[in-house]
């Protein structure tokens, strides 16, 4: 749920994270919604995709005359058992999968400087989807 692009909200089942409400909110379920730390700084919630135990979300930063900036981030929480959360800033390379992430952070393969600039994301039951383009080309 979010608030017209300026809050992120979530409720329901928690057992690994997919309501990003944070570390140390290790509750399996929440009845109400509570706010999530989404978007963070000036950006807008662009879209939201929910797996069975995982979550994507695109965001936009604004610029100071309060356009959008191009370039969009996605972000994953939640199960990550079978990769579909992607890799975290800081996170380790390797064969073993990050189990569950309970707050949303960045996917660092769509960041800066990559060339691949993310325009729209899905999730599956245990798998996840970016649609790119490359550079700031339309």
């Amino acid at each position: 749920v979010t608030n017209h692009g300026c809050k992120g909200w979530a409720c329901g089942g928690n057992q690994f994270g997919q309501l990003g409400l944070g570390v140390g909110s290790e509750v399996s379920s929440c009845n109400s919604p509570m706010p999530l730390d989404l978007p963070r700084n000036s950006a807008k919630v662009v879209s939201l995709a929910c797996g069975a135990s995982h979550t994507l979300c695109l965001t936009r930063a604004m610029n100071s005359a309060g356009k959008s900036e191009e370039r969009a981030i996605v972000w994953a929480w939640g199960c990550a058992a079978a990769g579909q959360c992607g890799k975290a800033p800081g996170e380790a390379n390797g064969p073993v999968a990050l189990q569950k992430r309970s707050a949303p952070e960045p996917l660092i393969d769509f960041l800066a400087p990559s060339p691949y600039w993310p325009l729209a994301a899905a999730a599956g039951r245990a798998h996840s989807a970016v649609i790119t383009r490359m550079g700031s080309q339309v």
